[in-house]
């Protein structure tokens, strides 16, 4: 377990910090349709815009991982970790407004509602975990994708954990800069400049 937390640590921080792997690595819809850069649908996952966004994600992986490891083995765990990461990236390739993305937080996704299925066969404390765990995936996700709408009023801070945008946000306001620019977490809007020369 603890080789496969290192791993993620370690591959993200690479993919994140090194200029080049980050700049080739990054989930550019251009560049995947019309350059054939498939590669970007494996390695956008790993790709994080600042150490914060790496942090948060890194941090989210470990404590999922450990707890995924209560129920399954790693393995398992890091395969639905890949293949919810890849499917975000295909799932993108079909929605034309998000022109970049970068981040574990839709594998995240993916691996924490796995977790969550697995801890609810277990008894005990392990299922009112894995139902607490399904209940939050569900409500983080629901408020993220809510305040790209008219009527998000979520005060200023109230998601302390939402990862900052690419353009400088503030942390307390990152929650406020998703209800204002119409995204949630790791999913981002494409900017009229050109993200990477």
């Amino acid at each position: 377990m603890l080789a496969a937390i290192a791993a993620v640590w370690l591959l993200s921080a690479l993919m994140s910090f090194v200029p080049w792997l980050h700049a080739h690595g990054l989930y550019l819809r251009d560049a995947v349709r019309a350059n054939g850069e498939w590669w970007r649908l494996v390695t956008a996952m790993w790709v994080h815009l600042d150490w914060r966004h790496w942090l948060a994600d890194a941090c989210a992986a470990t404590g999922l991982l450990l707890l995924a490891g209560r129920a399954a083995r790693v393995q398992a765990a890091m395969l639905v970790l890949v293949a919810c990461g890849i499917a975000v990236q295909v799932a993108l390739l079909r929605m034309p407004a998000i022109g970049w993305y970068g981040g574990l937080s839709g594998a995240l996704h993916g691996l924490a509602l796995w977790a969550a299925l697995g801890l609810l066969r277990v008894q005990g404390l392990p299922r009112m975990a894995g139902v607490l765990l399904s209940l939050g995936v569900i409500v983080k996700v629901w408020l993220e994708q809510s305040c790209s709408r008219p009527w998000c009023s979520i005060p200023h801070g109230a998601l302390a954990w939402s990862v900052p945008r690419m353009q400088p946000v503030p942390w307390r306001d990152s929650l406020a800069g998703c209800c204002r620019n119409g995204g949630g977490a790791g999913v981002h809007r494409p900017r009229t400049e050109a993200v990477f020369a």
